[in-house]
């Protein structure tokens, strides 16, 4: 009974504390009908953004989270799942966290190196970890706790495969010769947002451009590096987790 009555107290603060296998597998069947086509099959983004991560912006906590999934997201253009209450969003929920689950584990490569590495590579010109570089790549203070080693590895030697939606490479031209690079901030229709390295932002009308290429990555290949090099570099990237 005292068991009992403190499993209950555990999900009173955190509805995802014990949750059984059965339901994070139902969650992942729910995730793939209704989740899948936006946010991709395996969580890594399509036109939703990537759920493969330890921490969500409009989520603190894993009750948001559920309201989430439940709620949706107006603005966002993502529909809510009344239909599955009552356990529907917080089975996909549980599904949707253990897609972001990256267990710290022993890496053969040497973590100070590493961080030189990464400083000496120019690095913070477009990440920031811990509140030092420039944002027009990616944010690295928690990557660690988002990615796997394989997948950072692929990062720094495979640069933009898979395209991340987020961080789009833009180059438009427009009919009076005017170039900018910069990254994707918005979309539709008529008109383009788009941030540059300076972190200046910009805005064109479609109409008004001479061409509008996407795709590719800003982010030079390392693959030339070292093995053990790049082994350093992952396993300096795989600490920073964010402060957990």
């Amino acid at each position: 009974m005292l068991q009992f009555v403190l499993l209950l107290a555990a999900q009173a603060q955190d509805p995802l504390a014990h949750v059984p296998a059965a339901d994070i597998e139902r969650g992942k069947r729910l995730y793939g009908m209704n989740c899948g086509g936006c946010h991709g099959m395996d969580g890594n983004g399509g036109s939703g953004p990537p759920l493969t991560r330890a921490k969500f912006k409009r989520a603190a906590d894993n009750a948001a989270l559920i309201e989430l999934i439940t709620s949706g997201i107006a603005t966002a253009g993502m529909p809510p799942s009344w239909h599955l209450l009552p356990d529907g969003p917080r089975q996909i929920a549980a599904y949707v966290r253990s897609l972001g689950e990256v267990k710290s584990v022993p890496l053969p490569g040497d973590v100070d190196r590493g961080k030189q590495a990464y400083r000496s590579s120019a690095c913070s010109g477009c990440h920031i970890v811990n509140g030092e570089g420039i944002g027009i790549g990616p944010e690295l203070t928690g990557i660690g706790a988002m990615r796997t080693p394989a997948s950072l590895l692929r990062s720094l030697t495979h640069p933009g495969d898979p395209p991340s939606p987020a961080f789009m490479p833009v180059k438009v031209t427009t009919r009076e010769g005017e170039q900018l690079r910069g990254i994707r901030v918005n979309e539709d229709s008529f008109t383009i947002q788009i941030k540059d390295a300076r972190n200046r932002f910009h805005s064109f009308r479609k109409d008004r451009l001479e061409s509008l290429d996407k795709g590719g990555s800003w982010m030079p290949a390392y693959d030339k590096l070292p093995p053990e090099q790049l082994q350093d570099i992952v396993a300096y990237l795989a600490t920073l987790r964010g402060g957990q």
